[in-house]
C-alpha cells in the first residue's frame, strides 16, 4: 500500500518500458486491468499495474467519470495489497524516495485537499471539476469524496440543484454511494436506497 501510495503521490512516471508515443488514460486503464488480471499488480520491472497507475496520474484530468470509476474499482480489487515478501521472513525493502521529488502530503491531506477543491468547483458550478477532483479524493479513500460524487450523478439531487445541463446517472451515483458506504460514511446507505425506490 505504502508503494503504491508513493508512486501516486510522488507523481511517478511510467518505468522504462513506457514508448515514445504517450498512451492516453483509456489505454493505460486497459492495459493496468490486464496486469491485474495476469497478477502482474507489483512485478516484473516495467510491466506491472503499480507502475502504470503511477503513469494514469498525469493523464487523471482528461479521464471520464466512469475512468475514475473503474480505476476506484480496480485499486479496491486489491490492489492495497503490498507485494509478497521474495523470501518468507525477508520483506521486500520500499522503493527509496527519489532525490529530486519534493515530499509528499500524507494521503489524508491530499484528500481533504482534493475534497475541499471538490467543493469549491461544486460551488462555482464546474461539476466536471468537481467530480474529478471528488473521484481522486474518493481513489484515496476519502468517504465524504465518494459520497458528494455520488450525489453529482443522483437524479434527485441534481433535480434540486442550480446545476443545470448535467446529465444524471443512477449506476455511477449507486456505484459512489457503494464506494461511501464501503468507506464507512453512515449517509449513503439511505442515499442508496432512495435510489433503488426511483
Amino acid at each position: 500500500m505504502r508503494l503504491l501510495l508513493w508512486l501516486l503521490l510522488a507523481g511517478a512516471t511510467a518505468g522504462p518500458a513506457a514508448s515514445a508515443e504517450k498512451p492516453n488514460f483509456a489505454e493505460l486503464l486497459a492495459r493496468a486491468e490486464a496486469q491485474a488480471a495476469a497478477g502482474h499488480r507489483w512485478s516484473p520491472p516495467g510491466d506491472n499495474m503499480t507502475e502504470t497507475v503511477a503513469g494514469m496520474m498525469d493523464l487523471i484530468s482528461t479521464a471520464t467519470p466512469q475512468q475514475l470509476a473503474e480505476l476506484s474499482a480496480l485499486l479496491e480489487k486489491g490492489g492495497s495489497h503490498p507485494p509478497p515478501s521474495v523470501t518468507p521472513g525477508h520483506p521486500v525493502p520500499e522503493a527509496p524516495p527519489r532525490p529530486d521529488a519534493k515530499p509528499s502530503p500524507q494521503p489524508g491531506a491530499r484528500s481533504a485537499e482534493l475534497l475541499s477543491r471538490g467543493k469549491e468547483a461544486e460551488r462555482l458550478g464546474d461539476v466536471s471539476g468537481a467530480r474529478r477532483f471528488y473521484a481522486s479524493a474518493a481513489a484515496l479513500g476519502n468517504a465524504a469524496a465518494a459520497l458528494s460524487l455520488g450525489r453529482l450523478y443522483d437524479p434527485a439531487y441534481l433535480k434540486h440543484t442550480a446545476l443545470g445541463g448535467i446529465d444524471p446517472d443512477p449506476a455511477l451515483a449507486r456505484h459512489w454511494y457503494e464506494r461511501a458506504a464501503a468507506l464507512g460514511n453512515a449517509e449513503a446507505g439511505p442515499l442508496l436506497q432512495a435510489l433503488s425506490v426511483r
